[in-house]
């Protein structure tokens, strides 16, 4: 009986349901189509990435979905995201949207470089970092030249971290649209391991050329931190205008670290260098600093790494305290090795310092350059030691420098000149004629008590 009994009551559950279904059926209309979505193209983030952590191209991926599954702010071109920072923490598989990224990183941070970003920006530069992140291996070349472009007559800073450059940046020597390059102690602008391109990584006056000195802005400069050439790449560039400056930079790594061409003075660029040290890639043809204009002042640098230290094709420059040094392994033959080789004319040398080069100061026979309190050193024997050297007549001025011959059994020399004549001339030398196996230096000598050398008597 009791059984009977919830027989009845599931059979009435049922017949209750199947009524309440028809009314709902009758009360609703049928719907005669489903709705339709576009299917898009949007970027979804492959990796997790926290807030304030920098978006690149390993990151994110395009992909086509259905436009309903997007957030209504969805990004649709792949180059949107890549560069940007993640506004909010996001979870791998995420559908990238405006609120979800941002152009600068949304993290306050109270470490040493915030610190220095925050000091810098009281001072009125503009921080690279507001822009790009450092020490993520993309190239950021390109975002460095915009604003380089887009912030005539500014003071760029750039944080301590490493910048990779797969192309030159170029400063504008345009005064109105000049700008200065500051860089931190520990900024490092390096070459992207695929560099290909024979101009300089920073050419300073690379755009807009100009030969004023009057209107603000004529004088810009590049100060502080490491530019790396990666072992490929030329370094600094002076490429145009006036009056420019470098002054504490490291240069490393370079083919060639310094160029200074032609300015816009009738090639004088009456550029300034000071504390500038710079280590080469040790390959053939390598150089320290490179001058084809005219009318720079060069102080305070120390140079290695290099088959020759500085080559001068253009005059009236004056060198000070600069020490060009050999190092050992680079492919070139030693005696194709030089400190400094001067091919124009009207050059000043002021205690500069060449050490362990073939040649300390080599010099064509058209030069009419001064050498003044200067200094050649070996710290090795090998198989050249030669002070100073004439590819033809000699004409210069040589004061009071020392060349410190040790051996008679390789050439050592004080000097050495192709051709004879000339109206060169040697005051007070330095150096022990006993080591000295070519007597050249006595026919321009222009004393000859004790034999006109300074020591030994």
């Amino acid at each position: 009986m009791k059984n009977l009994f919830k027989r009845f009551i599931c059979l009435s559950l049922v017949l209750l349901m199947l009524a309440l279904c028809a009314c709902n059926t009758a009360e609703t209309p049928a719907s005669t189509e489903a709705p339709t979505y576009d299917v898009v193209s949007a970027v979804v983030l492959k990796n997790k990435k926290a807030a304030g952590e920098y978006i690149t191209s390993k990151d994110v991926e395009l992909v086509d979905v259905s436009e309903e599954i997007l957030p209504v702010d969805y990004l649709a071109k792949l180059l949107d995201a890549i560069g940007k920072w993640a506004a909010v923490d996001l979870e791998a598989g995420s559908y990238l949207g405006e609120s979800l990224i941002t152009k600068t990183s949304p993290n306050a941070s109270n470490e040493k470089g915030e610190e220095e970003k925050s000091e810098a920006e009281k001072l009125g530069y503009v921080v690279i970092t507001n822009y790009l992140k450092p020490n993520t291996g993309i190239d950021v070349s390109k975002k460095i030249q915009q604003v380089i472009d887009e912030n005539p007559n500014k003071t760029i800073f750039f944080p301590d971290g490493e910048y990779i450059l797969a192309n030159p940046i170029c400063t504008p020597a345009d005064p109105t649209k000049s700008v200065s390059l500051k860089l931190s102690n520990y900024a490092v602008l390096k070459a992207a391991d695929g560099w290909d391109n024979s101009e300089a990584m920073v050419r300073l006056g690379g755009i807009y050329p100009y030969n004023s000195i009057y209107i603000n802005g004529s004088n810009y400069y590049l100060e502080g931190g490491i530019i790396d050439g990666n072992g490929v790449a030329n370094g600094v560039s002076i490429d145009s205008g006036r009056e420019t400056s470098v002054r504490n930079v490291s240069i490393k790594h370079t083919y060639i670290g310094l160029h200074i061409k032609r300015g816009a003075n009738n090639g004088s660029s009456d550029a300034d260098i000071d504390t500038v040290n710079i280590v080469g890639n040790n390959k053939p043809g390598s150089i320290g600093v490179y001058i084809v204009g005219y009318d720079n002042t060069l102080t305070n640098m120390r140079i290695a790494s290099v088959q020759t230290g500085v080559l001068l094709e253009g005059g009236g420059n004056f060198l000070r305290n600069l020490h060009p040094l050999f190092i050992y392994g680079g492919n070139y033959k030693y005696k194709d090795s030089i400190g400094f080789d001067d091919k124009s004319s009207g050059n000043w040398y002021d205690f500069c310092y060449s050490d362990q080069f073939a040649t300390g100061f080599r010099m064509t026979g058209n030069t009419l350059s001064t050498y003044q309190t200067c200094f050649c050193f070996w710290y090795q024997k090998d198989t050249t030691q030669v002070g100073f050297r004439s590819t033809g007549k000699f004409n210069s001025t040589i004061w009071n420098t020392k060349v410190n011959l040790e051996h008679t059994d390789i050439e050592s020399a004080y000097i050495i000149v192709a051709a004879t004549g000339g109206g060169g001339r040697i005051d007070c030398p330095i150096f022990n004629t006993s080591k000295c196996t070519d007597n050249t230096y006595k026919t321009y000598l222009t004393s000859v008590l004790n034999n006109g050398v300074m020591w030994p008597k």
